[in-house]
């Protein structure tokens, strides 16, 4: 969510439309289209009309078997289209699908596959659930971390600190809390508002209350 909060909605779906229009999909071979990234892109943007239609683009492409190839992908962006609709337990559903390649094994990405359950558990209202993933996210050894951090671990320690704040656990409150300022201390500036808030939640439970 964080491009939409910078850029926002308008600007968003406007910069994409333009990219678009300058390079249209049909003129890019058919393995280098970007069909999975631009629909997760205008469904964070809100626009999950826009996020079909790429997809259904997709679909239709004549290397049906670099299309099944990509299945995993297909259904993480359909959860990201789930959840601009506020369709949680489908997003959840579909996250899930998203976690297996075609031949039914596991994919290589489980970070992918907690980080995005995490964030649907906790928008379906089921705080447990959301927690399980997103500490499942923070403990998981992977070599690519370095590639997943740098989107999902501050603002996955941001929403624990908050979760194990409502529910009244101030110590792993503080503790996550504190991961996050640390992680996004010297964030851009239109990025620091959020460090504020987590400062001055931290503030109020070393103080010894709830935020």
């Amino acid at each position: 969510r964080h491009v939409e909060e910078v850029l926002g909605v308008r600007q968003v779906v406007a910069r994409l439309d333009a990219a678009l229009s300058a390079h249209p999909l049909a003129a890019i071979p058919e393995r280098d289209r970007p069909y999975v990234f631009l629909a997760k892109v205008y469904a964070m943007a809100g626009r999950a009309d826009r996020a079909r239609a790429i997809l259904t683009q997709f679909a239709q492409i004549k290397d049906t078997a670099y299309y099944r190839s990509r299945q995993p992908d297909v259904h993480d962006a359909l959860g990201e289209v789930a959840l601009a609709e506020k369709r949680y337990n489908d997003a959840i559903q579909e996250y899930r699908r998203a976690d297996l390649n075609s031949d039914g094994r596991p994919i290589e990405d489980p970070m992918r596959v907690h980080f995005n359950l995490g964030r649907a558990f906790d928008l379906a209202n089921q705080p447990d659930s959301a927690i399980a993933e997103l500490e499942a996210l923070i403990a998981l050894r992977w070599d690519s971390r370095l590639d997943n951090d740098g989107l999902q671990l501050a603002g996955s320690h941001k929403r624990l600190g908050e979760l194990y704040d409502a529910k009244g656990d101030r110590e792993k409150a503080i503790a996550h809390l504190s991961k996050f300022v640390e992680l996004w201390k010297n964030a851009d500036p239109e990025l620091q508002p959020a460090v504020n808030d987590a400062k001055r939640r931290l503030a109020k439970l070393q103080a010894g209350g709830k935020s």
